[in-house]
């Protein structure tokens, strides 16, 4: 059984063979646990924590968190610093696109958000009261169809939007990961 120090460079070495650098993802011990924290924000934390989850000895609890050799947890998280220093400047527009549309009834959303990465088209859609009762921000894939040409869309994953902050953190995340352009009217 590794060590805390053993695994931390263990996980560095994972994450270099899957194409991650230093200036991306800051891999240390904290106590008794391993952090991996997210500096690049177009990196993907489900990527990263996919990774992880990849380790021969690495399994995922019913709570999301990561155990990597039975006895060490993997926090996967965003350099929080970096993100509310670029969040504050969307704040703004989180709060626009919340005054715009909070009266919209539920399970009605709207395009607020489209964006390109690679050959991959995105949309994003703000719904003031989703199933679950909060607001949220939902980014779709589009598909196109072969013979009709109709665009469709494959719902890839919700981002809260339960107030502006985390909403305003959640728009950058956006922006950064699948070069979304949102609405600042």
């Amino acid at each position: 059984m590794l060590d805390v120090n053993e695994k931390v460079e263990f996980i560095k070495e994972e994450m270099k063979k899957n194409g991650y650098k230093d200036e991306q993802v800051s891999i240390y011990k904290k106590g008794i646990a391993v952090n991996v924290e997210i500096t690049d924000l177009k990196v993907s934390i489900n990527e990263v924590k996919n990774v992880i989850k990849c380790l021969k000895s690495a399994e995922e609890l019913n709570s999301g968190s990561l155990v990597f050799d039975g006895s060490t947890y993997v926090n996967v998280l965003y350099d929080y610093d970096r993100l509310k220093e670029e969040s504050i400047l969307m704040q703004f527009l989180a709060l626009n696109i919340t005054l715009k549309y909070e009266k919209m009834k539920h399970g009605r959303g709207v395009l607020v958000g489209k964006g390109e990465k690679g050959d991959n088209k995105y949309r994003v859609y703000y719904f003031s009261k989703s199933f679950s009762g909060l607001p949220l921000l939902t980014l779709v894939k589009e598909e196109k169809q072969r013979e009709d040409d109709i665009v469709r869309g494959t719902q890839m994953e919700d981002f809260a939007a339960y107030n502006k902050n985390v909403m305003a953190q959640n728009i950058v995340l956006l922006k950064a990961m699948y070069g979304i352009s949102f609405e600042e009217k």
